[in-house]
């Protein structure tokens, strides 16, 4: 998998020479002592954010999905980037994970994610691929 890094984040611009480098839906498995809600941050070219949808609340060892086509009101382009953004009840830590991708509606991969820890100590991993076709 090849990578371009800014800062902290990881913009995914390669997975294979079999598979596309976008996805369509981003998971997130609640592995933690919490309970959270997915949204998707959207980071447009000109560098600005915006979370959009958002989930159920996530009980611990539960997950949620969202299909990044089902999201109201938002227009994701072919240059913009995507990831996780999980809001943790009763914390102020709340965040995007750290790896981004670009979206393609026609893309069979959902980005997983993982939530671990407890209030106030929580960590957002990215933990690879789901083939959903």
């Amino acid at each position: 998998m090849e990578t371009k890094k800014s800062n902290v984040d990881v913009y995914v611009t390669d997975i294979s020479k079999d598979e596309k480098q976008a996805i369509s839906k981003i998971r997130l498995d609640n592995e933690s002592g919490t309970v959270c809600s997915l949204s998707v941050t959207v980071k447009k070219t000109d560098g600005s954010e915006k979370h959009y949808g958002g989930s159920k609340k996530i009980a611990v060892k539960q997950s949620a999905e969202i299909n990044l086509a089902d999201l109201k009101d938002v227009n994701i382009e072919k240059e913009d980037w995507v990831t996780a953004y999980v809001d943790v009840v009763a914390s102020a830590k709340d965040g995007n994970g750290n790896v981004w991708f670009k979206y393609d509606s026609s893309s069979p991969l959902e980005a997983r994610f993982v939530i671990h820890g407890a209030i106030g100590l929580t960590t957002i991993a990215f933990c690879g691929f789901i083939k959903t076709e």
